[in-house]
């Protein structure tokens, strides 16, 4: 049951994540924002429902759970995350844009972090799934994660130096 509900809170924060992608997205694009790395994006989504669906199919198939020792590094990326969110307001998206008269945020967790969000989604795409036992999940999607993160900080990167798509 615990498993479950888990799940369940983390597919709705990842729906919420999307609604205010196209919120923020919409805002950004009004107000003169250029977007980049549009061709990466799927591949981004696509990764995240993935994981959400391996999470559960391990599940059905995994008899030892181990929630203790996960559990505090899964809440501090939880906490990771959320703060890099609140840090950006406006300005954070699933999706890479720029305002070209803002320069890049600093307050916050920012100060201390160079890419809060992305060790928060490290941590989580590895300590859910081993928080349950499912490693096959735990392992894979880590080094997938590691993967799209390398293109998808490459992308931000040249974004802030304003470079061509």
């Amino acid at each position: 049951m615990l498993f479950w509900s888990i799940w369940v809170l983390v597919s709705c924060q990842r729906l919420f994540e999307t609604w205010l992608t196209v919120k923020h997205s919409r805002w950004m694009q009004e107000h003169g924002g250029r977007e980049y790395g549009r061709g990466h994006y799927p591949w981004v989504v696509g990764l995240h429902v993935a994981f959400l669906f391996s999470l559960a199919l391990e599940h059905l198939f995994k008899l030892h759970e181990i929630y203790f020792l996960c559990l505090a590094p899964l809440l501090f990326a939880q906490l990771l995350r959320y703060s890099a969110m609140w840090a950006l307001g406006k300005f954070w998206n699933t999706r890479v844009w720029v305002l070209s008269d803002v320069a890049p945020i600093r307050r916050g967790i920012y100060r201390f972090m160079r890419h809060p969000n992305y060790v928060g989604v490290c941590l989580e795409m590895f300590f859910l799934p081993a928080m349950f036992g499912l490693w096959v999940t735990a392992v894979v999607f880590s080094f997938l994660n590691a993967w799209m993160l390398w293109v998808r900080i490459g992308v931000e990167n040249r974004a802030l130096r304003r470079e061509p798509a």
